[in-house]
């Protein structure tokens, strides 16, 4: 759907008005009179047209203008910030399409693991591996995800779905909760490479 702002309006105005005041010449010279309900259907209709034709080529311009922008979501406050997808270079190409997209923005180092939980409970003899993240680094994270948890620590144990559409055979007796935290706050099992 079609958004109109304000400067379409104001543009499309003295345009059709220039164009009413044109056909009135015309209607004037060739001696056609209009009645007064007509005139202002046709006005309105005409601006209308404008306003369209407006509307259509800034929508256009803002949409080009976006396609060169990457949406990257702040850790800190959430807020999602625009960049120029130019920014995003060498490694950090691949998030330049993407959406989830998050930079660590806290000036500190953050770690992203997963801890796997079976139905007894959190599993102690899996090992957890994190992720470091450095500062201004990008990194996915689906805040959206009911198994994604920022700066929490993961409980002992949590609800596993048995069910599978695929029969018993496919159902799975364990899962896995996403993390993210400050580095000095991940527990002790999880195994930090490059620290």
């Amino acid at each position: 759907m079609m958004t109109f702002t304000i400067t379409d309006f104001l543009i499309s105005l003295p345009i059709t008005a220039i164009i009413i005041f044109a056909i009135k010449l015309v209607y004037k010279r060739a001696g056609i009179s209009a009645t007064p309900m007509g005139c202002l259907i046709g006005c309105l209709i005409m601006f209308w047209v404008v306003l369209c034709a407006i509307g259509g080529c800034s929508e256009r311009k803002r949409t080009q203008s976006e396609s060169h922008l990457a949406h990257i979501k702040l850790v800190t406050t959430g807020a999602i910030v625009k960049i120029p997808k130019s920014e995003l270079v060498g490694a950090d190409t691949i998030y330049r399409e993407k959406k989830h997209v998050y930079k660590n923005d806290t000036g500190r180092d953050l770690v992203e693991y997963m801890v796997k939980y079976t139905t007894n409970g959190q599993d102690a003899d899996h090992k957890t591996i994190g992720l470091l993240i450095h500062p201004n680094q990008y990194f996915y994270w689906y805040d959206d995800d009911k198994d994604y948890h920022m700066f929490t620590l993961p409980p002992s144990s949590t609800t596993i779905v048995t069910r599978s559409r695929y029969g018993r055979s496919h159902q799975l007796d364990f899962t896995y909760l996403h993390f993210l935290d400050y580095a000095e706050n991940v527990p002790d099992y999880v195994v930090i490479p490059n620290k």
